[in-house]
């Protein structure tokens, strides 16, 4: 785009190289796109300032372009500027009990362009800012009509994150992922007055940290840490709370149980959608979830699994889940994680990954849990020669396997539920002698259509072979 800069204010001169990532298009809007946009005609600006700023995506590499800005040196953690005149003019700035937004001239330069369409904007992501992000989150207020936040990678002000979720009564979506909350002296707010808004209906949150220094002096504790600040921090749960319009929640940190699970699943009946780590899937856990009869989808993200204690309890059996999704199912730990699967006995859709092939695992499911249609199973194993899909008797599978160059795959006769298969093999293997060998094997037979599409062999049973198949 080009502008005409005889047609500028002196504020729009300012040498600002600020870019947005936009969401349906790999492409940049600069200072001088969203000047030739607001010259447009009105009905088409709005049409096109809808559809551009819906969904905001703000990463550190948009901004290391500009003097003003922070930029990563040398891949550490600490930041330097470009411009030692900046930097300069910066400390000058910088004075203990002083409002940190105002520390950072650019900060309001920023402030002032996302005011321009803030209303237009949903969704907004902060994509691994680190020690920025401290500056730049408080701008987030300014989007009241957002319904997603996407959080990762970053640094914020726990005084801030409070006073950000309590101006987002519309959000919807909250995603905080490695996070590192840091708390001012004379600004530390108590844990339990954080107010999540009701209208929340899908939670992530993953391995968040609260520095355990109150700090006085951000700008000296963010880039020129002294060495008692450094890797002084504890896991940091969020406060328990009753959200009613919760639909999923994904939780994960590196501490104990907290409390923040077993209060979340007993305030929220209404829970669609669980992820937890395994350690988290205890009887207490379990309990709780038997009595919700909403729960259809469940996450276990192996973390650590206590074999002797789950070799102890009676697993309850939950009839209202019909999707599980299970990580690293080790040989060790196959008969706890088969003992989950069988306690969900309306199953139709599993996801299983195992490192290494447990045939008898697979068999056993396969046998006793009739219902299940869709079967996912991704696995590192290159000991696998053989894989005999005959067994399958599920209508959608989806392999993801390590090959060798004798790998060999084996589609079943009519007789099966099996409609559709995606196979994506990796490794050491030849995929395409394997699909070759697949097309020249099932030439004659009408029951298999056998095509490649990018690295996925696709298998899809024909409309002539469909009256054979059986339930």
């Amino acid at each position: 785009m080009t502008v005409d800069y005889n047609r500028l204010t002196r504020h729009q001169l300012i040498n600002w190289t600020l870019v947005f990532q936009l969401k349906s298009m790999q492409s940049y809007l600069s200072l001088n796109d969203i000047i030739e946009i607001s010259q447009l005609n009105k009905l088409h600006r709005l049409k096109l300032e809808g559809q551009i700023f819906k969904t905001l995506t703000l990463a550190e590499l948009h901004f290391i372009k500009d003097p003003n800005y922070f930029m990563n040196y040398n891949k550490r953690s600490s930041y330097i500027f470009n411009s030692q005149a900046v930097g300069q003019y910066f400390k000058k700035l910088v004075s203990a009990g002083d409002d940190h937004n105002n520390y950072n001239p650019w900060v309001h330069g920023l402030r002032s362009q996302l005011k321009s369409f803030f209303q237009l904007t949903k969704v907004l992501k902060f994509s691994y800012f680190d020690k920025a992000n401290y500056y730049i989150f408080p701008l987030t207020a300014l989007f009241n009509n957002l319904n997603q936040l996407r959080i990762n990678g970053s640094w914020v002000s726990i005084y801030d994150f409070f006073m950000v979720i309590n101006c987002l009564p519309n959000l919807e979506l909250l995603e905080v992922n490695d996070v590192r909350f840091v708390k001012l002296l004379e600004k530390d707010l108590p844990i339990d007055k954080l107010f999540i808004p009701n209208s929340l209906k899908k939670l992530y949150y993953k391995d968040c940290f609260l520095e355990l220094n109150s700090i006085i002096n951000p700008y000296k504790f963010l880039f020129n840490p002294p060495a008692k600040y450094r890797n002084n921090r504890i896991s940091f749960d969020l406060p328990p709370h009753n959200l009613p319009n919760l639909k999923t929640l994904e939780y994960a940190t590196q501490g104990e149980l907290p409390s923040f699970i077993l209060m979340a699943l007993n305030f929220n009946p209404q829970l669609l959608n669980l992820k937890l780590q395994t350690k988290y899937f205890t009887l207490p856990v379990m309990e709780i979830l038997t009595k919700s009869n909403k729960l259809k989808s469940l996450k276990l993200d192996y973390d650590t699994l206590d074999t002797e204690y789950m070799e102890s309890i009676t697993i309850p059996s939950f009839p209202t889940i019909d999707s599980l999704h299970v990580t690293y199912v080790y040989s060790l730990n196959s008969h706890i994680i088969q003992k989950i699967c069988l306690a969900c006995p309306n199953l139709t859709e599993l996801n299983l990954y195992m490192p290494d092939f447990n045939s008898k695992f697979i068999s056993t499911i396969l046998v006793t849990l009739r219902k299940l249609k869709s079967l996912q199973l991704s696995t590192d194993d290159e000991m696998m020669k053989m894989w005999d899909l005959t067994h399958y008797n599920v209508k959608y599978l989806t392999l993801k396997v390590k090959c060798s160059k004798e790998t060999e795959i084996l589609l079943p006769a009519k007789k099966t539920k099996l409609m559709k298969a995606r196979i994506l093999c990796s490794g050491g293997g030849d995929k395409m002698k394997i699909f070759e060998d697949m097309r020249w094997k099932y030439m004659g037979s009408s029951s298999w259509r056998i095509k490649m599409k990018g690295d996925w062999i696709l298998v899809t049973r024909t409309a002539s072979s469909i009256s054979f198949v059986t339930v």
